[in-house]
């Protein structure tokens, strides 16, 4: 009797220090984003409805790009160039299913917007002072903290992850995209865009195949992935093909390119550049 109390509560401690260790890895991961000045001081109510425009960072964690020592600070530029007032930002990391690799947004919030006269005219002394000054600093931390995001998930990217599985989890990050609310949205994916999971492998013979993009797109509605975006999304993509070994020639990469076109245009979203692997410019 006394050695199966003892037994159980064996398995409780371990259960509990199992968790406590799950919950540890999951909250390292993410990264607090600064509060807007107007939600700081209780004024959240005072915020627009909607963003003017929003961001979201997809990373996918399978993508190895840490070959080209420049790549991490090329795509933070991008995106801190593009953070201006009144926008919001979200980096969102995903790959297959394996363990510490869930997709999950890293970072993410709004940037403070511009107060106008009369909401500035009608606070106290005390509460303009404090807004002023959270208002100077806001932007600022906020860069920084989607900075270093973005940072956290690219240097944690490896190539040894054994599936990719870029057409699930952009069915589920769609949903998310979907579902918030922003004037104007824009998805840049960070990615080698070749997929390898059970629905379907870009690859063969430890090369890039050249692939039939109907036959894909065709294969992708067999399996209920193709995404729904609701017409109002720009995408960028950035490191197209990256990471590929020998020669990707321009047959293939046309028909890889074609396919994620027809992708994103059926899944009511408009592909503005394809990175091969870097964009020729920013993002708008």
């Amino acid at each position: 009797m006394k050695s199966q109390i003892h037994n159980r509560a064996w398995l409780r401690a371990l259960t509990a220090l199992v968790a406590f260790f799950v919950a540890t890895s999951v909250c390292a991961a993410e990264i607090a984003f600064p509060k807007t000045s107007y939600q700081a001081i209780g004024f959240s109510d005072q915020l627009p409805a909607e963003a003017d425009a929003v961001l979201f960072v997809v990373i996918d964690q399978t993508t190895d790009s840490k070959q080209d020592a420049q790549w991490i600070r090329r795509v933070q530029k991008i995106v801190v160039d593009w953070m201006q007032p009144g926008r919001a930002v979200e980096v969102i990391q995903f790959s297959s299913y394996v363990p510490g690799r869930a997709t999950q947004v890293i970072t993410g919030g709004r940037l403070d917007p511009e107060p106008t006269q009369s909401f500035l005219d009608n606070m106290k002394r005390s509460q303009r002072g404090k807004f002023n000054k959270l208002h100077k600093q806001q932007i600022h931390a906020a860069k920084k903290q989607t900075v270093r995001a973005i940072k956290q998930v690219l240097t944690n990217a490896t190539s040894d992850i054994p599936k990719s599985e870029i057409l699930f989890n952009l069915h589920r990050v769609a949903k998310h995209i979907s579902e918030y609310k922003a004037k104007r949205k824009t998805l840049l994916i960070v990615s080698d865009m070749l997929e390898n999971s059970s629905v379907t492998s870009f690859y063969q013979a430890g090369s890039v195949r050249n692939i039939n993009p109907d036959a894909e797109i065709a294969n992708t509605k067999k399996n209920n992935l193709i995404a729904q975006f609701n017409d109002n999304v720009t995408v960028y993509i950035i490191g197209f093909g990256v990471g590929v070994k020998g020669y990707l020639d321009s047959t293939r990469l046309g028909n890889l390119k074609r396919f994620w076109q027809n992708y994103f245009l059926i899944s009511n979203a408009k592909v503005s550049e394809i990175g091969t692997p870097l964009l020729l410019s920013g993002i708008e």
